[in-house]
């Protein structure tokens, strides 16, 4: 029977502030860096766009607000009509790869890669070709090529990439975005991009060289710092693909409070550039922290940054646990000592290299 649990089943779910909020009683005080989340909330700028929304609260929203669309499209250059919506890119993202497994055909992305990725592929039951990343924690076209085959509908490529926090180079995204097949769906996650110190126009980049199908993927869970309001978009190379994203979704998934919520973050300038800002040189001490401990830090182009400790995560992460610090591991046999550190505000970044000091000297 498929509702029937199998034995020794736990659900595993990352611990999130309003858990922990609903049980404080349970939990120490505790410093949130281990899902990629923005440092503060911009309770403040989105107030008055969401106070005007809760009249409509008996109203179901459309697929998207066009006010958020158009200021989308002014500032990248993809039409209303090719872009489309969802409850987080996590959310786009299986419609990507469930439509691929419903025409019957495989899909092929790199790994390690954000956690998420794994669980939409065993909900679509895609055919995944998963290809590890090189020495380099590079994603290398050749080896993207070199997987696909006929029957690929997909080719899906996160830059700059969770958890390595490396920017994919342009050559390879150029050489990636002419090989392709045309018909193959050349998918870029890009939620970190706002991050990156040498951003890509991505946009450009697969209009000039690309003759195929393609999907752009941001969010506004990380330099928005909208991660509870569950929205992100895709900009696609044509009305075809986002037609085809969106029916491959639910009705209505993302809500007029999260629609407010981005527009009111969108269409300030200030708060992204002081966010990046304020990140980038965070990220910036942490590494440089790190590597005074004498370890090797990832130059990351991210809100976090990884780094290899000298023991396994799975004895890691309890002691920074203890030391008031969540951080997340990389989940990968092949990487079994990485941990991944968000970017949070000061008293966080000095503990968890305080905790990090105090695990390196008690080995």
């Amino acid at each position: 029977m498929p509702w029937l649990m199998e034995e020794g089943f736990t659900l595993k779910t990352p611990l999130t502030n309003d858990h922990i909020l609903d049980n404080a009683g349970q939990f120490d005080e505790l410093n949130l860096l281990h899902l990629n989340e923005a440092f503060e909330s911009p309770a403040e700028l989105v107030k008055g766009d969401i106070t005007q929304t809760l009249e409509s609260l008996n109203r179901y929203p459309d697929i998207k607000r066009d006010s958020l669309s158009r200021a989308v499209a002014k500032k990248t250059g993809v039409e209303v009509s090719c872009q489309a919506w969802g409850a987080g890119a996590s959310d786009l993202l299986y419609r990507a790869f469930n439509a691929v497994s419903n025409a019957g055909k495989n899909a092929v992305a790199p790994t390690p890669t954000f956690w998420g990725y794994e669980r939409i592929y065993g909900l679509t039951k895609v055919d995944i070709r998963r290809v590890e990343i090189a020495d380099d924690y590079q994603i290398h076209a050749k080896d993207i090529l070199a997987a696909m085959d006929d029957n690929t509908g997909l080719v899906s490529v996160v830059t700059p990439g969770s958890p390595t926090g490396i920017s994919m180079a342009e050559e390879d995204l150029i050489e990636l975005a002419q090989k392709i097949p045309a018909d193959v769906l050349f998918l870029i996650d890009e939620v970190y991009f706002e991050f990156a110190q040498n951003k890509l126009d991505m946009i450009e980049l697969l209009r000039q060289h690309r003759q195929g199908h393609w999907a752009v993927l941001r969010s506004f869970s990380k330099a928005y710092a909208l991660a509870s309001a569950r929205i992100g978009y895709a900009l696609c190379s044509s009305e075809d693909v986002t037609h085809r994203l969106i029916e491959s979704g639910l009705n209505f998934p993302v809500s007029s409070l999260s629609f407010s919520a981005a527009y009111a973050v969108y269409t300030d300038e200030k708060f992204l550039t002081d966010m990046v800002h304020t990140v980038s040189e965070r990220r910036e001490w942490m590494y440089q922290e790190l590597l005074a401990l004498g370890l090797a830090p990832l130059k990351s182009d991210t809100n976090f940054v990884s780094v290899s400790l000298p023991l396994p995560s799975v004895q890691s992460l309890p002691a920074l646990k203890e030391a008031g610090v969540l951080c997340s591991a990389w989940n990968h046999p092949s990487y079994p000592n990485h941990i991944r550190i968000t970017v949070g505000n000061e008293q966080a970044n000095q503990q968890v290299i305080s905790a990090i000091t105090a695990l390196l000297k008690s080995i």
